[in-house]
């Protein structure tokens, strides 16, 4: 309960900042229209009054699609809703809870997101079974060596290798980065962090690579 009430108090609180920001945009709006007539009135010009027309419908297309429209009181989100990550356009299936923390799934992949930015937008669709063919590589490394590589080289053989590992049925693969400035090894966990495929990473054993290596656990 007390959970769903904190639920409750950022999302009205979260409307009431974004209701603020369309009133000081609309107040901005008028007096600048005000400003518009006072010109047109010392000197008509219809260049002036088309540009002004242009950039306010460009100003207003632009907030709208910042202020999204408040919706209709909900209760919160339980697992096995079908639920929307307010600003990212994400709807998928809540599968937990954790706090400020929660893991919704959207077909095949898994997104840990905000909990107070979630919205339930219906049930969860019932699961069909349905035989889908994937093309698994049957030689898919479990390891991947980045040593030397320009990071950006690094993250695309990364994200490659991860495509190719989660295809194959790898549930878990290491990624040596080495030490060095810390510049890839930064990198690797950043893109980590980012990628659908990757559920957790930590550091490796020290006898088996220490700081060097990245251990990534896909799912």
């Amino acid at each position: 309960e007390a959970l769903a009430e904190d639920l409750r108090t950022r999302q009205r609180r979260r409307w009431a900042e974004d209701l603020d920001a369309s009133r000081r945009f609309l107040r901005e709006l008028e007096a600048r229209g005000r400003t518009l007539l006072e010109e047109l009135r010392r000197r008509p010009e219809p260049a002036v009054l088309r540009a002004f027309v242009r950039e306010a419908g460009e100003e207003v297309a632009a907030q709208a699609r910042a202020i999204e429209p408040e919706p209709s009181p909900t209760r919160p989100p339980v697992p096995g809703d079908l639920v929307e990550v307010a600003g990212r356009g994400i709807r998928g299936e809540l599968v937990e809870i954790a706090g400020e923390r929660a893991r919704i799934q959207r077909g095949g992949l898994r997104f840990e997101v905000p909990s107070g930015q979630l919205r339930v937008v219906g049930d969860a669709p019932a699961r069909e079974r349905v035989a889908i063919e994937v093309d698994r590589p049957a030689d898919a490394p479990a390891e991947i060596n980045l040593i030397g590589q320009r990071v950006r080289d690094a993250i695309d053989a990364l994200a490659a290798f991860l495509d190719r590992a989660v295809r194959a049925g790898l549930s878990e693969v290491r990624v040596v980065h080495g030490i060095g400035s810390g510049a890839l090894r930064r990198a690797v966990h950043e893109f980590l962090a980012s990628s659908p495929y990757c559920t957790t990473f930590r550091e490796s054993e020290p006898a088996a690579g220490g700081a060097g290596v990245t251990i990534a656990e896909l799912g």
